[in-house]
């Protein structure tokens, strides 16, 4: 097995045997293999891979197939939220969510993204906010970005807002959108 790692970010790392290939996107951030608790799992079919912790593993999905991969979680009709804990306080201004956009099977990217910050994990205060969603190369893909003026926290709560019921107009309106999101970023 040969293994190619590019030295520029995102990391993309290219594996086979000279026959067949895979391929994975990372990307790394100060929530990366932390520890994480969500407040509702995703619905079936969209678990994930390695429940919660597969939103801070650092792997992102294939852009070659857009709805294809494990790594998507999924809420229907539900917010995702997340708090990472991350080990000690630290000085972040960015959260971020990479989410799917592609529109079919009523799948919309968040509206919005919330950042909160905590030194006790239980009392938070929101220190951030995003509604613009800026798509990857392929237009399928995108992130969400908070940005806000630096904070120290050990604790860190984001939420992704999700349509709740497709808004008139849109392909699928008034059912339950589906938000997929592959990981949280914090920097």
């Amino acid at each position: 097995m040969r293994i190619f790692v590019p030295t520029d970010s995102p990391m993309h790392l290219f594996a086979g045997n000279g026959t067949s290939f895979t391929e994975q996107w990372f990307y790394t951030s100060k929530a990366t293999g932390k520890k994480i608790t969500i407040a509702k799992n995703p619905i079936d079919g969209y678990l994930g891979n390695g429940g919660a912790f597969g939103l801070i593993n650092g792997a992102v999905a294939d852009p070659n197939k857009p709805t294809m991969s494990v790594e998507w979680q999924g809420w229907r009709g539900d917010d995702m939220e997340a708090t990472i804990d991350l080990g000690k306080a630290k000085s972040i201004s960015k959260v971020a969510v990479h989410a799917n956009s592609a529109g079919g099977s009523r799948v919309y990217p968040p509206t919005e993204v919330q950042a909160f910050v905590s030194q006790d994990g239980k009392e938070f205060k929101q220190v951030g906010s995003s509604k613009e969603f800026k798509a990857d190369a392929n237009g399928s893909f995108g992130w969400l970005t908070a940005q806000f003026d630096p904070s120290t926290t050990r604790y860190v709560k984001v939420i992704a807002k999700n349509y709740a019921k497709i808004p008139a107009g849109m392909r699928g309106e008034g059912d339950p959108a589906l938000i997929l999101i592959d990981e949280i970023s914090v920097e």
